[in-house]
């Protein structure tokens, strides 16, 4: 009896470990995964763990249709194992019953099966209407109209690191549209464009390469790289018409949904990842792709769009007042100065996605001198910039007694107005930053706008001839000039050339900068009436001495005499430090740019 008692109690303790062990295997990864995700990783601050407990709960949206059911376990697994808790997220597969009447029994055994391992995580949405890629987001936005919801495709793997960078995104931008991938935007023209300034190539065509990017008129690719809708986003009742968005755009929902953004003014915003999910497509998946609508098809939506809603074409509009103009940024550029024109080209890029025009580097082979390295290496960033060497030669007869050639470079500014195939110009010294939007300068009808020296504080429209009194303070500085089209004559050109035989220290004027102070005597003698504006635009650095004041609406800084990418003077840092924090994304970005595509042909 005692034996059998024993036997009993060994067989006891064999079954009741082979229950823990099969229990450990079955919940190994929900284990695994929900140890690491509560602990997410050393890389991860302290803020983003309160980002955890505080958010509320995101909803994950995907669709499928019959023949693309298979592949959708695969993109499951990996909405399973990413890098945060599972109390931060459920997901939502959206399927309709005309797509699969008999409902689960006619979805694969190997699906069904993964599924109801996550009962809690995972659930079928079953829809009476099929509404195509539309499925992604009304039905789970209908379900769960509190909680932010993230779309993605049926067919791309997704990275550990995916979900957590939307949400952190949200937590840093909780009002506005995330999204991870963008590859055309819309033109003045009503046509579809790649993008022309810092791109990634993939499959997917030219990608957006700026993080954190606000844009105008690009539009995300939704699915492919994923998009995140905070509470609220759709507000328009005429967004859930199924009958009408059958109509109007039944296969495209990202172009439904863009039409309402616009609408409803959100803000869409580039992901702080850039990545190219082209690489994560599953393969075979690819030929039946929802979001593979070709660009007959993407226009004809958007003229259904424009002509069923006024008030989209009439912020469409808004967003296009520069559509009759042919416009430009221009500097000038030599070697020495390459990395301050491309991080200044960069800081206006991102803020100023809506520009379509020219970029424009005006330099020479004696007195601005740029290699062809030079070139190939801005090229390898910028593919789309322009180059403009001009003869140089009527500037070696300048009064070189007063003129010495290191001021001579900065002569050849006088060629900006010579640009007399553009409607509009900007000109911006390669030692600017832009850090915010300037639209409205390009918008504005004066035909030459300048900025005074710092200390002088002036309204809008106020003219510079009527207030100049040769001091300092009352002085153009001439590293920001905005040119409009009348104002844009070759005679300007020469006319500011002749004076520079004249030059010396008995010119009018004279403050020993050449190219500024012959520019303000040609205006004055030619009744050149020139429109100033706020020192917003042209805030010389200076201002900053000390480290004590701080950035507030400055929208271009001027980094006057020592540069940011060659000195580091203490009682400069503050300013300085954002120079470089403009410089590190731009090298960040090229690097990541680099890697992408070399993955991706490898």
């Amino acid at each position: 009896m005692k034996i059998f008692k024993n036997c009993a109690i060994i067989i006891y303790i064999f079954v009741f470990t082979s229950i823990l062990s099969l229990e450990k295997n079955y919940k190994k990864q929900n284990v695994v995964s929900l140890t690491k995700n509560e602990l997410i990783d050393n890389n991860i601050k302290h803020d983003s763990l309160n980002l955890y407990e505080n958010q509320e709960k995101l909803i994950v949206s995907l669709t499928s249709y019959p023949d693309r059911i298979k592949y959708v376990k695969l993109v499951l697994e990996s909405l399973v194992n990413q890098s945060v808790p599972y109390s931060m997220y459920h997901i939502v597969l959206v399927l309709a019953i005309p797509e699969f009447p008999n409902k689960e029994n006619d979805l694969p055994v190997n699906l069904m099966e993964f599924i109801n391992k996550y009962p809690d995580l995972i659930e079928i949405l079953w829809y009476e209407r099929n509404i195509n890629s539309h499925k992604r987001l009304i039905p789970t936005l209908k379900k769960y109209p509190n909680n932010p919801i993230l779309i993605c495709d049926d067919h791309i793997i997704r990275k550990q690191w995916w979900i957590n960078m939307f949400l952190e995104d949200h937590n840093k931008y909780p009002n506005d549209i995330i999204f991870g991938a963008s590859n055309q935007y819309l033109t003045a023209e009503y046509k579809w464009e790649s993008y022309k300034y810092l791109f990634l190539k993939s499959e997917a065509g030219k990608l957006n390469a700026i993080k954190n990017m606000i844009i105008n008129t690009g539009k995300p690719m939704n699915g492919f790289g994923g998009i995140l809708f905070p509470i609220n986003t759709f507000t328009d009742k005429r967004f859930f018409e199924e009958d009408l968005l059958m109509k109007l755009s039944p296969s495209s929902d990202e172009s439904w949904q863009w039409c309402f953004n616009i609408i409803e003014n959100k803000v869409l915003r580039q992901s702080s990842k850039i990545y190219d999910y082209s690489k994560d497509i599953i393969r075979n998946s690819q030929g039946t792709s929802l979001y593979r609508v070709d660009d007959t098809n993407y226009d004809l939506i958007l003229k259904n769009l424009i002509n069923e809603f006024p008030d989209f074409k009439k912020k469409l509009d808004e967003k296009f007042k520069l559509i009759n103009y042919k416009y430009c940024l221009c500097t000038i550029v030599n070697d020495k100065y390459v990395v301050g024109f491309e991080t200044m080209l960069y800081s206006f890029y991102k803020h100023n996605n809506w520009f379509n025009g020219d970029i424009l580097v005006i330099h020479d082979d004696k007195y601005s001198v740029l290699s062809n390295e030079s070139k190939k290496g801005i090229l390898s960033k910028f593919p789309n910039v322009k180059f403009l060497k001009i003869n140089t030669l009527k500037y070696d007869k300048v009064n070189m007694k007063s003129i010495t050639k290191r001021f001579i470079p900065p002569l050849i500014k006088f060629e900006i107005f010579g640009l007399i195939d553009y409607d509009k110009v900007l000109y911006l010294d390669s030692d600017t930053l832009v850090i915010s939007n300037i639209y409205e300068l390009f918008n504005r009808n004066e035909n030459l706008i300048c900025i005074t020296n710092h200390k002088y504080s002036v309204e809008n429209k106020e003219i510079w001839n009527n207030i100049f009194n040769g001091k300092r303070r009352t002085e153009i500085n001439n590293g920001v000039i905005f040119i409009n089209k009348n104002m844009l004559d070759k005679k300007h050109v020469n006319g500011m050339l002749n004076l520079t035989l004249k030059y010396n220290k008995s010119f009018p004027f004279y403050n020993g900068l050449p190219d500024q102070d012959i520019m303000q005597v040609y205006f004055l003698k030619n009744n050149i009436k020139v429109t100033l504006v706020s020192n917003i635009y042209n805030t010389v650095k200076t201002v900053f001495y000390g480290n004590n004041r701080k950035i507030t609406d400055e929208k271009i800084i001027h980094y006057v005499n020592l540069k940011p990418w060659k000195s580091n003077k203490p009682k400069y840092k503050y300013i300085y430090d954002i120079w470089h924090n403009y410089n590190n994304e731009l090298n960040e970005l090229y690097t990541d740019k680099i890697k992408i595509e070399n993955e991706t042909k490898t």
